[in-house]
């Protein structure tokens, strides 16, 4: 790392280290992902290595790094063969897709989205307005072009078909490993957890999978969440939690509105609240030793307070920290916006309100108020 980091700051591209057994080439283009190539010492030695040995002496030799010609230079290859990744890219995805759809034909793929059909028959008839006589290089449509998400004749959710005759899951081990996967998901299970999780036919489906593992031992039932009945079951790992006395006050966490680990909105009704939080992909929730404060919504920069006595430094830093960790990569912070609160109006604030925010360094804008924890390299706008 630290040689990349050096490689980098000098604009020198390829450097190489030794420890005495090994030899690794470095590449480091700035601006650009970084690779390495290990070499042992003792396989170079070998007959069979000694070809690789010739090759690495013509590519790192004093004539091929400093004394070749302009545009022959190491320096220069290397900068050549990048300019040929996006074109080989493409091209290894039109043959990867290729087989893909030859599995289609074939009848042992399907996907879910009628999209691809549409996508793929859309490129053909391209291709086919395209194709002059015997100049076509080839018969195939092209998938389209390649985005983010992959290209167009490629999306949707890919599976084998099943052929009559076949093995299948018993419907019976099916629920056991979906009553599984809700205690590690959740801890304790209960009604309320199965049904926020929509579970095909509900809590009556799984609960006597889960009878069965009370029954060997693997699981245990109880009264352990007050007010959601006694069919309650628990890992050991999760009763013994709830039973080690609380720790240090003032733990603080943003959690998304729809992690199992967030129960409020589904095993947990919420608590008494100005507006319509809920469990949105699109949402976050802070949590005060485990008691919720307030509820955001990153589309509608909609804010709702649940307590209205904690500090909003408090749970700003919180869902700060939490959207800078989704920009995970990049140079910059995340800036925190709220352009309504506790179901009001866009940008009606209470005078209350706003003061406190204005306090902790938030900036009012057009129609919102935003904030930029410190160390950010980029103001607010």
């Amino acid at each position: 790392e630290r040689l990349e980091r050096l490689l980098r700051e000098t604009g020198v591209e390829a450097g190489l280290l030794f420890n005495g057994s090994q030899l690794r080439l470095v590449v480091a283009p700035k601006g650009e992902s970084s690779g390495h190539l290990t070499f042992r010492l003792s396989e170079l030695a070998e007959v069979s290595g000694r070809l690789m040995l010739s090759g690495l002496d013509l590519l790192l030799g004093q004539s091929h790094v400093f004394l070749d010609p302009d545009g022959y230079r190491l320096s220069d290859v290397l900068k050549k063969s990048r300019s040929f990744q996006a074109v080989v890219s493409n091209a290894l995805a039109d043959q990867v897709l290729a087989a893909l759809w030859d599995l289609v034909w074939a009848g042992e793929v399907t996907n879910d989205s009628i999209a691809v059909v549409r996508a793929w028959t859309a490129a053909a008839g391209r291709s086919a307005a395209r194709r002059s006589g015997p100049r076509s290089r080839s018969l195939r449509p092209r998938p389209g072009a390649i985005s983010r998400q992959g290209p167009p004749a490629a999306a949707g959710r890919w599976s084998l078909v099943r052929r009559p005759g076949e093995a299948t899951v018993a419907p019976t081990a099916v629920l056991h490993q979906r009553a599984v996967d809700l205690l590690w998901r959740h801890g304790v299970v209960t009604r309320e957890a199965v049904l926020a999780e929509q579970v095909p036919g509900g809590y009556a489906a799984v609960y006597p999978l889960l009878c069965e593992l009370e029954d060997r031992g693997e699981v245990r039932r109880g009264y352990f969440v007050d007010g959601l009945g006694a069919a309650q079951f628990a890992v050991r790992d999760a009763v013994d939690r709830l039973r080690e006395p609380p720790g240090g006050g003032g733990v603080v966490v943003a959690l998304s509105a729809v992690d199992p680990a967030q129960p409020f909105g589904a095993a947990l009704a919420w608590p008494d609240h100005s507006g319509r939080a809920t469990r949105s992909p699109s949402a976050l929730v802070v949590l005060v030793d485990g008691v919720p404060v307030v509820w955001f919504d990153r589309r509608s920069r909609h804010l709702i307070r649940f307590d209205v006595s904690t500090p909003a430094q408090v749970w700003a830093n919180a869902l700060a920290d939490y959207l800078s960790g989704t920009r995970a990569g990049t140079s910059r912070s995340a800036a925190l916006e709220i352009r309504r609160h506790d179901g009001g109006a866009v940008g009606n604030f209470d005078e209350g309100f706003r003061d406190e925010l204005l306090t902790c360094g938030f900036v009012d804008t057009y129609r919102s108020l935003k904030w930029r924890p410190e160390g950010s390299v980029r103001g607010i706008k």
